[in-house]
């Protein structure tokens, strides 16, 4: 992780980690709209104004699915560290989805239980996080409740950060021979390896326009990872297993409130 950029490297998709501090226990759980001005504050520091969720985005995202929402904090100041928001998503509509805003917008496509349980797919609309202690709890605390509530995968959209100087060095270059190159069997931009090692391994498209961002040359990459994969890497699932002979259902959604 320490190889990761110190600055913002793409539109809610992106861990910035710092030095660790003396946190003491941290503190993951379900977001609620109390904690609205302390995801602000986080947004700020991350995201310039253009990519930073606003009041009005985060307490949608919270209203339409409170159990996909968490977030870690300190538990001394109440500081927000992390934060995450899926949203449930099908997964041949992801695949014709063209841009990251497309995406997201499926928060308010699937507001309810009914359209939500239809699919086992979810779309990763925002990932911020100021320390990397804070992001592996928060892992360990929703992986397990997302995989109960029936979940199996996730789709995420990266940026590409070294892609304007990848171009620069060598003009003959695409986009896509960028995204599907490989150093020493990983990804070789510095973010597509980092989620590559969290477990999102399959590339679904290259897409241009994807989101704002100057490095990557506004080009995105549509990732995807088996949800029990992830989880694996983070936290042990084991328990997780069905039964034999026990059927997979989705869980309530209240479940994961309580």
């Amino acid at each position: 992780m320490d190889d990761l950029p110190r600055n913002p490297v793409g539109p809610r998709s992106t861990l910035l980690p710092r030095k660790p501090g003396a946190l003491g226990t941290l503190i993951s759980r379900p977001l609620h709209p109390r904690d609205v001005p302390a995801l602000l504050q986080l947004e700020s520091r991350q995201w310039d104004a253009q990519q930073a969720a606003t009041e009005s985005m985060l307490v949608e995202r919270m209203a339409a699915h409170p159990e996909l929402c968490a977030g870690t904090f300190c538990p001394h100041s109440g500081e927000a560290l992390s934060s995450l928001f899926l949203c449930p998503i099908e997964r041949e509509n992801v695949l014709r989805m063209r841009s990251w805003e497309q995406c997201s917008n499926a928060v308010s496509a699937f507001s309810s239980t009914a359209a939500a349980t239809c699919s086992r797919s979810l779309f990763g609309i925002s990932l911020t996080s100021i320390d990397p202690q804070a992001m592996k709890a928060m892992e360990a605390y929703v992986w397990p409740r997302v995989l109960r509530l029936g979940w199996r995968e996730l789709f995420l959209g990266s940026p590409m950060p070294g892609l304007r100087r990848a171009l620069a060095q060598d003009p003959s270059l695409t986009a896509k021979d960028y995204a599907l190159g490989r150093h020493r069997g990983l990804p070789r931009d510095v973010q597509l390896r980092y989620y590559h090692q969290k477990g999102l391994t399959d590339i679904m498209a290259v897409l241009p326009g994807y989101f704002p961002h100057s490095d990557s040359l506004d080009y995105g990459v549509l990732l995807r990872g088996d949800l029990m994969d992830i989880a694996a890497r983070s936290c042990d699932v084991q328990a997780l297993l069905t039964p034999a002979g026990a059927a997979a259902e989705p869980a309530p959604r209240e479940a994961l409130l309580a």
